[in-house]
């Protein structure tokens, strides 16, 4: 969740794939790793105050995170 006065983005993770590694930097050195997921199922909605202003679901979102999943 992001706000910023009265506006406020939800990000919610509906299911992902098991992705891939990817090596990514750590302490300055590409020793880190990631896991990237290109068919992720997101929902964002966008809210001003209590207006609606869109809601969305995609079943083709990107995603990259630290190995939690």
């Amino acid at each position: 969740v992001l706000g910023q006065g009265t506006r406020l983005l939800e990000i919610f993770l509906l299911r992902r794939e098991q992705g891939h590694a990817l090596k990514s930097p750590a302490k300055g050195l590409m020793t880190g790793m990631i896991r990237e997921c290109n068919r992720a199922k997101v929902r964002f909605r966008f809210l001003d105050g209590s207006r609606l202003l869109f809601d969305l679901t995609s079943e083709n979102a990107s995603l990259e995170a630290v190995p939690f999943f």
